[in-house]
């Protein structure tokens, strides 16, 4: 019998199948009204790394899922254990992107030369894509190759000169974090007023949506109903509440991190670290 998250997954993959065009993330959730929405989203973000799904952005910037293509398949059959890995790493990021020196670390500090071969590889066969700031060439953010970064428009809040402002995106989704831990939920207009004190920059409804956002594809957060507010017109009010994301085990993810009973406590500079891991040098070097 399929487990809670195999039933979750599958009906993402039949939507998926149902439209082969692509399914807005939305009508992904619409259809599955019982499943809270970080259970949805941490079974997109598996699927996009287990190279079942991938994920677009149509053109009004909204989130789309399809299936992986046989065309995808076969580039996905050609690459090596390092391209894979790269690949996952990138597609745990979503739309927003990850900078060359985050797949750095989270690689475990991987020979500079494997980690700038696989991107090519990546690239080459439009899996990925590296954008950048609007005229900056310094810095490289890498994506999956159908998204766009929700900060990547014109929109210069999310700008410092030329290049996009990382640290203040940052500083915006951890303020927005503490302002719902601190009392286990909040209300948009609560996030709205703490997160207006913190940036010096004017924020519109829709750049606090976009931090939300980005709060709720990571499993930080879940969006739900707020019980304390009347329906008016069929509209039920919304509070942001820290979600309480199960962690299961699951045998598909093909690098040794999916299955490593210690990972919680892996990190960069740890006891136990991507480092010093014999287990991912060896499948790496496999």
């Amino acid at each position: 019998m399929d487990s809670h998250f195999d039933q979750i997954e599958n009906t993402i993959i039949r939507l998926c199948r149902q439209f082969p065009q692509g399914i807005a993330e939305d009508r992904i959730n619409q259809e599955m009204p019982t499943v809270p929405t970080h259970q949805v989203l941490g079974a997109l973000n598996k699927l996009l790394r287990e190279f079942r799904i991938s994920a677009f952005t149509n053109q009004d910037n909204i989130l789309h899922y399809k299936e992986f293509s046989r065309e995808e398949l076969d580039k996905v059959d050609q690459l090596n254990n390092v391209e894979k890995y790269i690949y996952q790493i990138i597609a745990s990021a979503s739309n927003k992107g990850m900078w060359y020196r985050e797949i750095k670390a989270k690689s475990g500090n991987l020979d500079q030369t494997k980690i700038t071969k696989a991107l090519k590889v990546l690239d080459n066969k439009k899996l990925v894509k590296c954008v950048t700031g609007p005229t900056s060439q310094n810095k490289k953010m890498y994506m999956l190759f159908g998204l766009q970064s929700p900060y990547s428009d014109t929109d210069d809040v999310w700008y410092s000169g030329k290049e996009m402002d990382t640290t203040f995106i940052e500083t915006l989704i951890d303020a927005s974090y503490k302002c719902i831990t601190h009392k286990g939920y909040a209300t948009f207009n609560d996030i709205a007023a703490v997160l207006h004190k913190v940036s010096a920059t004017e924020l519109k409804a829709e750049h606090i949506q976009r931090i939300l956002k980005t709060l709720i594809f990571d499993g930080k957060v879940e969006e739900v109903e707020d019980p304390r507010t009347p329906t008016f017109l069929g509209v039920v009010g919304k509070i942001y509440k820290v979600s309480k994301l199960e962690v299961t085990k699951d045998g598909h993810t093909s690098t040794p991190c999916g299955v490593c009973p210690v990972f919680s406590q892996c990190t960069e500079d740890g006891e136990i670290s991507p480092l010093n891991c014999t287990y991912l040098k060896h499948w790496l070097d496999f």
